[in-house]
């Protein structure tokens, strides 16, 4: 049977636990971990939030695989990833989809290549701002 979470996690995905300001923009789509830089920001304050690692998560509720990751972050994109590390590792991530976002992603070369790391077949679309990856994993 699928497992279906129905619990919200009020917290920011990051590369590791505990706590970090989330910087805040006129509009929410623009919420970030990562400052920008004034001349290209609109963020405007900043609050505390609890920061978690994707791995942390998949171990607290014992997902086996994720079928789907999509990653809309703001440019955090490296950080989230970076606390996938072990799902990544494992296979337990099927699909990956993630998003760029100017100013912040200078360099999705990163990501591709540490998806490619884990065996992952990596599409990265410069002019639509995504990466795509996939992992051909059993399912046992």
């Amino acid at each position: 049977s699928e497992m279906c979470i129905r619990d919200r996690i009020n917290a920011a995905l990051s590369d590791h636990e505990g706590k970090n300001l989330l910087y805040l923009s006129e509009k929410s789509c623009s919420h970030s971990l990562i400052y920008a830089t004034r001349e290209c920001s609109t963020q405007v304050r900043s609050q505390e939030v609890t920061i978690r690692t994707l791995d942390g998560i998949v171990k607290k509720l014992k997902l086996t695989k994720i079928d789907l990751l999509k990653i809309d972050v703001e440019g955090a994109e490296l950080r989230v990833l970076k606390g996938a590390k072990e799902s990544l590792a494992k296979g337990k991530i099927f699909r990956i989809v993630a998003e760029l976002h100017p100013p912040f992603v200078r360099c999705p070369k990163r990501l591709v290549s540490l998806l490619q790391e884990f065996g992952y077949t990596v599409t990265l679309n410069t002019d639509l701002r995504f990466i795509y990856a996939f992992k051909s994993v059993s399912m046992n």
